[in-house]
């Protein structure tokens, strides 16, 4: 393998454009037949009590994710609490600093430095906690397309939209693990080499798991309790902008607040292409005003973005870092 090559000020400074342009482009479209004046309204009726005990819930949700890698881990290596909770919350800060996607690498390089773990091993056990929440939404995918009423322009295409939703999943795990195999190896663009990344780590995060097949039941577990407290945590934000948002609309919010986070060349904490895919979502599925899907799509958005970089600013402190190192961490990927 050839070293990585470093990135010129000049690309890095076309990457940032292209970020912005990106996220100026997805607010502009998401913002489109939005009464300004209206969706000021809606958000100044916003429940702020009820707004910041979501807040709270979403560092609950951050804590769960951080115990699941720990529990893949075990069989090979127990690593600490301070470490887990320091790695998923300094990636949320990374995600939030930085453009196109840097947070599970910055993740496995934070766990892989605290615990002396291989990085292929940590980053091969994210692939496995990734496909193990591939199932669990790909199940609320079943179950909301055949357990709930769903909108009348849908409903007869059940199998169609089923089908469409599998592969925004597939879309997902893709582009959340197009990493390399290592950080000091070069980066291959092809689909095929992100295929074969993508299966070198799925069986080195099968082995250090497979002394323990009770670790993949017991993360499964905790992924359900994950994704049904954001789920509750949605709806408690859908009340406090005064919306009752049913089932269906709850289970889409959750695949689009997934695939806003995983898309490749998105801006610095998905701004912008997270308030697109959350609003239309809730437009289409349960025909939501335009001002309130945006608002409850911001609401979520800004929750997630201030309480995950508060909470990584404490997580830089666990395992010993500052925000120097964590640029040096990131620009790894380049």
């Amino acid at each position: 393998m050839r070293p990585a090559p470093s990135i010129t000020p000049a690309r890095r400074g076309l990457r940032l454009a292209l970020a912005l342009a990106i996220a100026l482009a997805a607010l502009w479209a998401s913002l489109r037949g939005v009464s300004l004046p209206r969706l000021r309204h809606v958000l100044e009726d916003l429940s702020i009590p009820l707004f910041l005990a979501v807040g709270l819930g979403t560092v609950v949700v951050n804590l769960i994710k951080s115990f699941k890698l720990g529990v893949l881990l075990k069989p090979t290596a127990r690593v600490g609490f301070r470490t887990l909770f320091g790695a998923e919350t300094i990636s949320i800060l990374t995600d939030v600093l930085f453009p196109f996607r840097l947070l599970e690498l910055v993740k496995g390089l934070v766990v892989s430095r605290s615990s002396g773990l291989p990085v292929a091993l940590v980053m091969g056990a994210q692939v496995v906690e990734k496909a193990i929440e591939f199932s669990v939404l790909l199940f609320l995918c079943v179950l909301g397309t055949f357990c709930f009423p769903l909108p009348p322009w849908l409903a007869p295409g059940r199998w169609m939209g089923l089908a469409v939703l599998v592969l925004l999943m597939l879309f997902i795990l893709f582009c959340r693990h197009r990493l390399q195999g290592a950080p000091s190896t070069t980066r291959r663009w092809s689909v095929l080499a992100r295929v074969q990344v993508l299966l070198s780590q799925l069986t080195e995060g099968m082995r250090s798991a497979s002394v323990s097949p009770t670790a993949l039941l017991k993360v499964l577990l905790m992924t359900v309790v994950e994704w049904c407290l954001f789920g509750i945590l949605v709806w408690l934000t859908g009340q406090a902008l005064g919306l009752n948002l049913g089932p269906v609309a709850v289970i889409g919010f959750l695949i689009a607040n997934a695939l806003a986070f995983a898309f490749p060349a998105s801006s610095a904490g998905s701004v912008g292409i997270y308030e697109f895919i959350g609003a239309e979502t809730l437009a289409l599925l349960a025909d939501v005003p335009r001002e309130e899907a945006f608002a409850l799509a911001l609401s979520i958005h800004v929750l997630l973005i201030v309480f995950g970089a508060l909470s990584g600013i404490i997580g830089l402190q666990l395992v010993g870092l500052n925000l120097t190192q964590l640029r040096g961490m990131s620009g790894r990927k380049e």
